[in-house]
């Protein structure tokens, strides 16, 4: 599992940031969230997509990344679909965010049978505060 340009190119391109920008929007109303409060935006963005995208795995044996737009209209993907959805939609309203990919304990213990890295799993970081972020934190939502 390796981050790759794919991935990050999902992030909110020109031609769907509208329809981003207003499904984010969409769920700051929804969750009724007052204006410059960066954290209860975050918590909102994230309650949202919560509530509508399940986890669904990806094809047997193909690892596929969608555009976060479509991730929501298809209500469902895994997590580098969650991840570009999140990112693409705190993207949108200004803030930074990076995608850290790591690898877990199950994953490390395949790894050393078959002597290569197996990155499994992959999360977004979210700069905070919103107006002067030094570095996305270590933490993820």
């Amino acid at each position: 599992y390796r981050l790759s340009t794919k991935a990050l190119a999902q992030i909110d391109s020109t031609k769907v940031a509208a329809k981003t920008r207003a499904a984010a929007m969409a769920m700051l109303r929804e969750y009724d969230v007052p204006e410059r409060d960066h954290l209860a935006q975050i918590e909102a963005i994230y309650r949202g997509v919560r509530a509508r995208v399940r986890y669904v795995e990806d094809v047997r044996g193909v690892d596929t990344y969608q555009l976060g737009i479509r991730t929501l209209e298809l209500g469902g993907g895994d997590c580098d679909d969650y991840s570009i959805l999140l990112s693409s939609l705190l993207e949108s309203i200004g803030f930074k965010t990076r995608l850290k990919v790591i690898e877990t304990k199950a994953a490390s213990k395949k790894r050393r049978a078959l002597r290569e890295p197996n990155w499994d799993h992959i999360y977004v970081l979210v700069g905070f505060p919103k107006r002067n972020p030094k570095k996305c934190p270590r933490n993820h939502m």
